[in-house]
């Protein structure tokens, strides 16, 4: 027995793009093009090439290839960008001053070895203060370190859950103009 001829089976894939849509109607966004393709119109280049528009293009390249779409990174929100730079600068003027701290002790450290040669025992007190006091200068960076990088984690977390809650409300909302006009093009 022969297969359906091209005619029959552009109808038979209408009919199952059709069925595909009544059970999502969100999904013609997805199938725009292929939908078009498929409907009985002498000449729906013109239909066809505007829907093809509204159909994103890493999900064509998926249909013709098979592989995934990858994720997309999630888009940062300029306020975050600005808090993110913030907390960059303030890192960085954090570790200026830590380094002059450090740059001031070791001229201090030098200044007082030159002045110990004479002074033996007052200089070995010296260096044990001055090392305590580049160990708490050492200990204080860390601790700028850790925070920043806790408030950049945070950031990431608020961020990840902000994509997350306009992924479920953009795949559980549709607007009423696109239940209409879907309807009426189904």
């Amino acid at each position: 027995m022969p297969g359906a001829s091209f005619e029959g089976q552009k109808q038979e894939n209408l009919e199952s793009i059709q069925t595909v849509l009544q059970a999502d109607p969100s999904l013609f966004r997805l199938v725009a093009d292929l939908y078009v393709e498929n409907l009985p119109l002498a000449n729906n280049i013109e239909l066809r090439n505007r829907l093809r528009t509204i159909v994103p293009p890493e999900i064509i390249e998926a249909g013709k290839t098979g592989k995934p779409i990858p994720p997309k990174p999630p888009e940062i929100p300029p306020e975050i960008q600005l808090k993110m730079q913030e907390l960059e600068q303030r890192k960085e003027a954090a570790q200026m001053q830590m380094q002059a701290k450090m740059r001031e002790i070791d001229a201090k450290e030098h200044a007082l070895q030159l002045e110990g040669i004479k002074t033996g025992q007052t200089m070995q007190v010296e260096m044990q203060r001055l090392e305590t006091e580049r160990l708490e200068a050492a200990a204080a960076l860390q601790e700028q370190e850790m925070r920043y990088q806790a408030e950049m984690q945070r950031m990431s977390a608020d961020m990840q859950m902000s994509h997350a809650d306009n992924l479920v409300k953009l795949l559980t909302h549709q607007p009423k103009h696109l239940q209409q006009s879907r309807m009426t093009t189904v």
